[in-house]
């Protein structure tokens, strides 16, 4: 069921307009978005994730990035990919206008020294989009574009990649960036 080659052109194409909502996102920040600052709140919060451990950093970023992936699946479930898509995009926003503001202010090395570790986090993002997708369409019009075990076995990978990368963030992007 999962070879069938009109069933691989709908995966294929599921998976690249989530991965294109998110590059335009990236883009859009670079190149028109606006670093707004939080909050005194908010910066207070953030600054003491940053001066944290940074193994307890590690778990509040994991807790954060699996919190917004189970919202963009549920999402995904409930709107046939619609909501998530407009959430992977503002994610993607997000990220280009942190790496906008760096560059301004940075060399490109060190831009994407920082940025690289957030790459499986954006990877897992993205399958969770395409996993909430695909339980929507079986949900809605009965298709079966994957087994449940090929469900669960992507969920799994996605999850994977959200956790190691919190690590990776915590390690490495706010270790480097102190």
């Amino acid at each position: 069921m999962d070879y069938k080659p009109k069933n691989l052109r709908v995966r294929f194409i599921i998976a690249i307009v989530f991965t294109v909502a998110y590059v335009a996102g990236v883009t859009f920040g670079i190149l028109g978005g606006e670093l707004n600052l939080p909050s005194s709140e908010n910066n207070d919060d953030l600054l003491n994730l940053y001066n944290s451990e940074t193994y307890y950093r590690a778990i509040e970023l994991m807790k954060n990035n699996l919190i917004v992936c189970t919202k963009i699946l549920l999402l995904s479930v409930l709107s046939l990919g619609f909501i998530s898509l407009i959430l992977v995009f503002f994610n993607g926003y997000t990220l280009g206008i942190a790496i906008g503001d760096l560059l301004s202010k940075s060399s490109l090395h060190t831009v994407l020294s920082l940025t690289l570790p957030h790459s499986g986090e954006i990877m897992g993002l993205i399958m969770c989009a395409y996993i909430g997708t695909i339980l929507s369409l079986r949900i809605v019009f009965k298709k079966k574009y994957h087994s449940l075990r090929t469900i669960l076995i992507i969920t799994s990978i996605s999850l994977l990649l959200i956790i190691s990368a919190a690590f990776a963030e915590s390690y490495i992007s706010m270790t480097y960036n102190k």
